[in-house]
């Protein structure tokens, strides 16, 4: 028989075979079982990694592509025009496999500002980069704009809200007083001069902040010229109005073109109006405003009369809210535009003109404004009420009663065959007429006086003038307001 080897194996006292090989077995089985689970969990691990790696590339890919889109939606906005209230979609390609669907939607009539939507999607994966507002300046963003400020001066006590620009000398008058006070022109937003010098007296000029409500402010609140230097800049270019497209207006109408019956009050109920609409007329045109109720409605009515468009003189009434525009052109029978002189004729001197709509007036001829413009909303922060009154000529106050005025919208006037006046008729005549409380934006080739003046007697004749901007024209004006540039600003980015 023979022998077991003593040193390699023995028995427990419970009969289990005992072994130290038999122990080194285990451990490295246990330890195969264990490298197994973390090379199985590795390489899950890794194929984890793996699709987060793609994904994150898919990601990128698709966020760039939807991003390109938008750029491509700026550059067609830049280069092409468009007109109504249609969407435009388009598909921008990147590759074979990387594209954008994109989408630009009008916000307004006259298709000035769109919200863009990109969207880019790959292997189920998809971006989206939105726009809230894709927009150019306008000249509405100034207060108060001049080609030539017709060595007209800003005068002791007058104030003016908005940022001005102007092509030619600035003059300031002002004064010292008996108390050791400067008194000047008072100004709130930063004055702007290309011709590269202010004349009179500047340093009597003096700055307000637009915090400080005009009847609460201080004489210490004024910042005068020699320590608000930065707010009087010279030198500054900007386009001629005499690029303004008033053609481009013209086709941006006609797309959205409606008949006098399609708005006309006795034609049509409130409840069935279009939301947008133009009308384009021709020859000598008056209208007025104003707001009715209808059961619990407010409405508001644009009265018109044109002898072309409705065969009569008669006053005929149309839903002001359902217009963005009236075009009103020269009249075609005639060669002689003396004929048609003040084209356009807005409100009365003896009953004012209550705007409810966000409206534009165009004319290719002068445009005389004889009584109050007032919005039916006087919330102007939030009031959705808004006037453009533009004429491709002149426009002037005709108005000699001796009562203040108050006149809300934005005025341009282009000159495009004459020097583009904004200003009162007759202005050195019949005595001071009272004050003129303008709210909006004065766009014009040359300053026309408002009233006249003495250094030593004050005002003469005419209205004392003051001038507030209405701060939504900077980011939201009338509609078909003239662009100041081509280019494309936005705002809400995500």
């Amino acid at each position: 028989m023979k022998l077991l080897n003593s040193n390699s194996y023995s028995f427990a006292g419970d009969g289990r075979l005992s072994s130290k090989r038999g122990n080194a077995l285990i451990t490295v089985l246990v330890m195969i079982v264990f490298l197994g689970g973390l090379t199985t969990v590795s390489i899950k691990d890794s194929l984890h990694a793996y699709k987060l790696a793609k994904r994150q590339h898919i990601l990128d890919q698709v966020l760039y592509a939807a991003e390109a889109g938008i750029e491509e939606a700026a550059r067609k906005l830049n280069s092409e025009k468009y007109y109504g209230m249609t969407p435009v979609v388009f598909v921008h390609e990147l590759s074979e496999d990387l594209e954008a669907t994109v989408t630009m939607t009008p916000l307004d009539a006259q298709s000035q500002n769109f919200r863009l939507t990109s969207v880019s999607t790959m292997d189920g994966i998809s971006r989206t980069v939105t726009v809230e507002k894709a927009t150019r300046p306008t000249y509405m963003e100034y207060g108060l704009y001049f080609e030539d400020f017709n060595n007209l001066w800003w005068i002791a006590g007058s104030i003016t809200d908005g940022k001005v620009w102007t092509g030619t000398t600035q003059s300031i008058s002002g004064a010292s007083l008996a108390n050791g006070e400067k008194e000047g022109p008072i100004f709130r937003d930063v004055n702007e001069t290309l011709s590269g010098s202010f004349g009179g007296t500047p340093e009597y000029a003096s700055y307000l902040s637009p915090d400080i409500t005009l009847d609460e402010y201080e004489y210490s609140d004024l910042r005068f010229w020699s320590d608000y230097s930065e707010g009087y800049r010279t030198e500054v270019s900007k386009p001629a109005l005499a690029s303004v497209d008033f053609d481009e207006i013209a086709n941006a109408s006609n797309a959205l073109s409606v008949t006098v019956e399609d708005i006309s009050v006795d034609d049509v109920s409130y409840d069935d109006i279009p939301t947008h609409g133009a009308i384009i007329l021709k020859g000598p045109t008056e209208i007025r405003f104003d707001v009715v109720t209808v059961g619990d409605q407010e409405v508001g009515i644009v009265a018109i009369k044109n002898k072309d468009a409705f065969g009569n003189a008669s006053w005929h009434e149309l839903y002001s809210e359902s217009l963005d525009v009236i075009v009103v052109n020269d009249d075609l029978t005639t060669n002689n535009k003396n004929e048609v002189d003040g084209t356009v004729t807005i409100s009365e001197s003896s009953d004012p003109s209550i705007l409810k709509g966000n409206l534009a007036i165009v004319s290719t001829q002068d445009t005389t404004i004889k009584g109050d413009i007032i919005y039916n909303d006087q919330a102007l922060e939030t009031s959705g009420d808004k006037l453009l009154i533009a004429s491709k000529e002149n426009i002037y106050i005709d108005r000699t009663d001796k009562n203040d005025m108050i006149l809300q919208a934005g005025l341009m006037a282009a000159g495009l065959n004459s020097s583009g006046y904004i200003g009162l008729k007759d202005y050195d005549k019949y005595g001071v007429r009272g004050n003129l409380y303008f709210t909006g934006s004065m766009i014009g080739g040359k300053v026309y006086p408002f009233g006249n003046f003495s250094f030593t007697e004050g005002m003469l004749n005419g209205y004392k003038t003051h001038r507030f901007y209405d701060t939504r024209f900077l980011t939201d004006p009338p509609p078909f307001t003239p662009s100041l540039s081509n280019e494309i600003q936005f705002s809400g980015w995500h």
